[in-house]
């Protein structure tokens, strides 16, 4: 960041796994997000919402596992991920006492608390589905494995996630990534979401989620390879 940034920054927010990208943290990264935050006085938010979804061997690294981060920051887990539970607003920081007492203050006045039935689901999410959580993740493998087995059948330039439950996928005609959205809406009924809205890197690609079912991702690639083929003539 330009250093004039650095010396007016308060906090740097990360999120990894991250959304969008599926890209995941490395203990590099992490060690040098402290030494920069050390070196700024800059408080450090990890959101750490896609712990539990990932796709290699290895588990995404907490940033609170390496040393000195306690020092400068805390992390956030949120229930909606992990347990479905997107909308509860149900979740977790731990890390950094005075940032945890400001936060906590925050809650108190802007928010208020978690109704009581919802914090009793988030304990026995915690304490009693292991098992359930393992299968999730199973399933987002599941269907990462067939859309990417879709996009080799097309020759579909791609990106494999390393993490969340979304994949990055090349816009495959020469159209901008909105144009491609949109014609791909209204001629295959398919919403993708177009990679510019996430900044100028993001041009060119697509942003397809793994959300569905196995069965309504099936039908998906097929109404996408019948709105390629029209498209390429075919």
């Amino acid at each position: 960041m330009p250093e004039e940034v650095s010396q007016r920054a308060k906090i740097l927010f990360l999120n990894y796994p991250n959304n969008p990208t599926g890209a995941n943290a490395t203990r590099k990264f992490f060690e040098e997000t402290i030494t920069y935050a050390n070196k700024y006085e800059i408080a450090v938010i990890h959101d750490f919402a896609y712990a539990d979804i990932y796709y290699t061997d290895e588990k995404p690294i907490s940033f609170l596992s390496i040393p000195g981060a306690v020092e400068v920051g805390v992390e956030i887990y949120t229930f909606s991920k992990t347990f479905n539970m997107a909308g509860w607003r149900s979740g977790f920081t731990v890390g950094n006492e005075s940032l945890i007492k400001h936060l906590s203050a925050y809650l108190q006045n802007a928010v208020g608390g978690v109704f009581g039935g919802i914090q009793d689901a988030s304990v026995f999410a915690l304490l009693h589905q292991q098992a359930e959580r393992n299968a999730l993740r199973e399933l987002y493998h599941e269907r990462q494995l067939l859309v990417e087995s879709f996009l080799k059948t097309l020759d579909w330039e791609y990106v494999a996630p390393q993490g969340t439950f979304f994949l990055w996928a090349k816009v495959p005609l020469p159209i901008n990534s909105i144009e491609f959205a949109d014609q791909l809406l209204e001629e295959a009924l398919v919403a993708v979401v177009p990679g510019s809205i996430y900044g100028k890197n993001g041009e060119g690609w697509i942003r397809i989620s793994l959300v569905t079912s196995l069965e309504q991702l099936k039908e998906s690639f097929e109404r996408i390879k019948r709105f390629l083929l029209r498209k390429r003539g075919y």
